[in-house]
């Protein structure tokens, strides 16, 4: 169950000596434990805190681009929505 979605934050990842590039994560609580995912290349990580799942996640997402470099392709723009859904426990 997601208790809290945190803003998405973004963090700077140095590929193979090269400039940093700037990924952005999305951090939300799943009961005790911080979930991190970055939409960009689809990793994803955890940790016990906000800042041990964002390096957690920071550590997959460099792993992951030794094997498979990253390849831009159209530009992602992050955005909120609302929606008027509500769980049946929020309505009791």
């Amino acid at each position: 169950m997601i208790e809290k979605a945190y803003p998405i934050t973004t963090g700077q990842f140095v590929i193979g000596g090269k400039p940093p590039i700037s990924f952005s994560a999305v951090i939300y609580r799943e009961e005790d434990t911080y979930v991190a995912k970055c939409p960009e290349v689809g990793t994803v990580s955890q940790g016990k805190s906000i800042e041990e799942a964002l390096k957690n996640l920071k550590e997959a997402t460099e792993l992951y681009l030794e094997e498979f470099p990253f390849k831009p392709s159209n530009p992602q723009q992050p955005c909120l929505f609302q929606s008027s859904w509500h769980s049946q426990k929020e309505q009791h």
